[in-house]
């Protein structure tokens, strides 16, 4: 007779803190419209939870860094995580 095995994946969970726009922006140190503007664009990683707009620390870690998927990295058309002047020329 044959036995079988079940194997069970555990699937691991993360819970992180969420940051606000006005955390997102003090950290990249773009103005909040400029986030704004990138969460738009959708180049900013980001999540909707009630109507507003939160952040979670290790993707903007990640899009900061350039390694995030699907936008460009801080905002930078060469893809290139760039904290230097925003788009409306402000730092």
């Amino acid at each position: 007779m044959e036995t079988t095995k079940t194997v069970w994946a555990e699937k691991i969970i993360v819970i992180e803190d969420l940051m606000t726009i006005q955390d997102v922006a003090r950290i990249t140190q773009f103005k909040v419209c400029t986030i704004r503007k990138f969460v738009l664009k959708d180049t900013i990683p980001y999540i909707k939870v009630g109507g507003g707009l939160r952040f979670r620390p290790s993707e903007i870690a990640a899009w900061i860094n350039g390694s995030a998927k699907g936008g460009n990295s801080a905002g930078s058309p060469s893809g290139q995580a760039g904290m230097g002047a925003d788009d409306d020329g402000h730092k």
